[in-house]
């Protein structure tokens, strides 16, 4: 038996560590913690919402999540479970912070370009992922993962914004 086989699932950190029970989907659940992401994303371009509104809530999301995965680590033993997606939502809402919000597409695009670093773990990404093997390296290789998202976009978008 599995350590994940163990928790309740009714934990409220649990809850929220999964992102609602995402993360407990038996295919992908990094790839659906992400997905669930973009229909928000996609209400923050259609009501214009500022960026900077974003990084208070993302920060203290970033801060209780690193503390419930810290003590679901110690109490359980788990590691980095597959069920915890709450870093996946918490690197899409990274790498939004990037986007200039002009076009119904960039939800989708920040999808992809974040789940190619995410899933890729290129550079620091990787680096955060070996080296930081608690709390705070559970969520912080998905925030890294989101800044290479974030600023690749806003690279191609320098480049190419002529098409966009």
């Amino acid at each position: 038996m599995t350590p994940d086989k163990k928790i309740n699932r009714w934990r409220t950190d649990v809850i929220i560590l999964s992102l609602f029970g995402i993360g407990f989907f038996p295919k992908a659940p990094g790839t659906m913690g992400s997905l669930a992401c973009v229909p928000l994303l996609y209400l923050t371009f259609h009501f214009k919402v500022p960026f900077l509104f974003l990084i208070p809530p993302l920060t203290m999301l970033f801060l209780a999540s690193s503390f419930m995965a810290e003590n679901l680590i110690r109490k359980f033993s788990i590691g980095d479970a597959q069920w915890i997606v709450i870093d996946e939502a918490i690197g899409m809402l990274t790498c939004w912070l990037f986007f200039p919000q002009i076009h119904w597409s960039e939800p989708i695009i920040a999808f992809i370009l974040f789940r190619f670093f995410d899933i890729g773990k290129f550079g620091p990404v990787g680096y955060v992922d070996r080296k930081f093997k608690n709390g705070i390296g559970i969520i912080l290789d998905d925030v890294v993962a989101g800044l290479m998202g974030g600023l690749t976009f806003l690279v191609l978008f320098k480049l190419f914004q002529n098409y966009f």
